[in-house]
This record gives structure tokens, C-alpha cells and sequence, in this order.
């Protein structure tokens, strides 16, 4: 602020009543344009406050206040949320990318976000999916593997006060359908070759539960009632 009788100074005051009947601070008057409120109890607790300040130059004239502005103080978390499904223990048959559901957490700094992350790490050492901060009390999973598996969720506020994570619940997704038939691709259907040892390819399989292994067979026998050649697993 530019007054001719320079320097200016400057008193705050903060009060959670808008005709700041007894102001939970006030400064000195001050020749800087900002300040820390510390009140006398070293702490705002939470809640919503008004704050005003008002300029005084070196001919000792007051200025009016300024006109207040509102702010909220929201220092604590919201809760942790509870999950819903899948439940405690659950099976699910070839479900790689289930759908996680919990409760709405209610804080009064709104919007609420939440975090979700699924391991198969009961600590969460390197979570196999991790949601980041969304807005919706639900999400689906990048396909995984079957195995067990470990989900917890917390929530944030809009005053980015962060939340504990829930208690983790387990879940095992099972894979209970086989792997499809491999294309043949070498030697071709009918192939007349020149070599005794020949080298076999087929294309590969894809199936959720990697890795996949494959074993080979080679008879004169259409039937295969006793191959000549059976691979191991590999």
C-alpha cells in the first residue's frame, strides 16, 4: 500500500466471529505485508475464522479496516474407509481384475479422494495396483495373476489432510480354464524334410496365469499311442 507518509504499518487481526468481537489474534502493528498467526494458545484449533488488517503511516492515521475474508482450518484426517467386496477370504474364479467397492467416507473438508492398492504382500511392499487419488468410492484392477492376494484403501480431504490406510482384507483369484491349444506354425502340415533332429515351433499361448509352459509330442501314429518324442514341461 503507497502512502505519502512513509513507512506504513500494518495490524491483522483473525477472529472466528465476523464482528470480531474478541479477536483470537492481533499483531502489532508491523511494517512487513504478511505475518504468522500465533494466537496465545500457540494454535488455531480447527474451524472457520475471518481476518482483516488495516494500514497506519508514519503521520499516525489509521486506515479503515479492510473488508474480512473467511478461511477454514481442517487439520484432521478423515477416517479410514470400510471395505465392502469383495469380503474377507474371498474366492474368484478367473475374475484377474476384480471390481473393489468401500464405504463414502464424510469429512467437512469436502470433496473426499481415495487411495486404494492391492499386493500380494501382506505389508504392501510394492503394491501390484495402486488406484493414485480418485473420487469415487469404487475401482477395478489391472489384470493379475491368480495367487492371493492383500487391498486396503484410505482418503484424502480437499485440506490434503491424508487418512490411515483401513485394515487390509485378502482375496485369491483362482484360474480354473485351461490353456488354448498352441498353433503349429514348423515343420508345415505335411512337410516333406531333410533332417532327422527337426526343430518344431508353435505360436505362443497367452493365459493369465504366466508363465505358460508347453510339451511337445512326435509319433508315426496319428493316434499317439506311443510317441517317439515327448518334451518335458518348458
Amino acid at each position: 500500500m503507497f502512502d505519502p507518509s512513509a513507512p506504513v504499518e500494518y495490524q491483522v487481526q483473525v477472529d472466528d466471529d465476523p464482528l470480531f468481537g474478541s479477536p483470537e489474534f492481533e499483531s502489532e502493528w508491523i511494517d512487513v505485508s504478511t505475518v504468522e498467526v500465533v494466537p496465545a494458545d500457540a494454535a488455531l484449533v480447527d474451524g472457520t475464522y475471518h481476518w482483516r488488517a488495516r494500514a497506519k503511516d508514519a503521520a499516525g492515521n489509521i486506515g479503515a479496516w479492510s473488508t474480512p475474508w473467511r478461511f477454514t482450518v481442517d487439520t484432521a484426517p478423515p477416517p479410514a474407509p470400510t471395505l465392502v467386496l469383495p469380503l474377507s477370504g474371498a474366492t474368484l474364479p478367473n475374475i484377474y481384475n476384480p471390481t473393489l467397492d468401500w464405504t463414502d467416507v464424510f469429512d467437512p473438508s469436502a470433496p473426499v479422494e481415495y487411495q486404494v492398492q492391492v499386493d500380494d504382500d501382506p505389508d504392501f511392499g510394492s503394491p501390484a495396483f495402486d488406484s493414485g487419488w480418485i473420487t469415487v468410492s469404487t475401482a477395478t484392477t489391472t489384470d493379475l495373476p491368480a495367487g492371493t492376494y492383500y487391498w486396503w484403501v484410505r482418503a484424502r480431504d480437499a485440506a490434503d489432510n491424508k487418512g490411515l490406510f483401513s485394515a487390509p482384507r485378502q482375496f485369491t483369484i483362482t484360474d480354473t480354464i485351461a490353456p488354448a491349444a498352441p498353433t503349429l506354425v514348423s515343420p508345415e502340415d505335411r512337410a516333406l524334410i531333410n533332417v532327422n533332429i527337426p526343430t518344431l515351433d508353435w505360436g505362443d499361448v497367452v493365459d493369465p496365469s504366466i508363465p505358460v509352459e508347453y510339451r511337445v509330442q512326435v509319433d508315426d501314429d496319428p493316434d499317439f499311442g506311443s510317441p517317439v518324442f515327448t518334451s518335458a514341461w518348458n
